[in-house]
């Protein structure tokens, strides 16, 4: 078994997605040796893959991820 995961994050414009590109890129530099992890950005969109045999460090990335995202969002916005 293999757990995949996508997750597409549209942004506003494609100034913010480059935004979010540079703050999360740190941050997605080092996962398990068994555990792969892809990002791309094209526009203002943002795709991240990430593919993992065992199922809790995948969706602990995930979830990771998504956190990183929503706090990204509120810094940016202000609100």
């Amino acid at each position: 078994m293999r757990l995949e995961l996508e997750l597409t994050v549209e942004c506003e414009d494609e100034r913010t997605a480059m935004s979010l590109d540079q703050a999360l890129a740190p941050d997605n530099r080092y996962f398990p040796k068994d555990m792969k992890f892809g990002m791309s950005r094209r526009g203002r969109a943002l795709k991240f893959a990430i593919s993992s045999p065992r199922l809790r460090p995948g969706l602990s990335t995930l979830t990771g991820l998504v956190e990183d995202v929503r706090l990204f969002g509120e810094i940016w916005s202000g609100t």
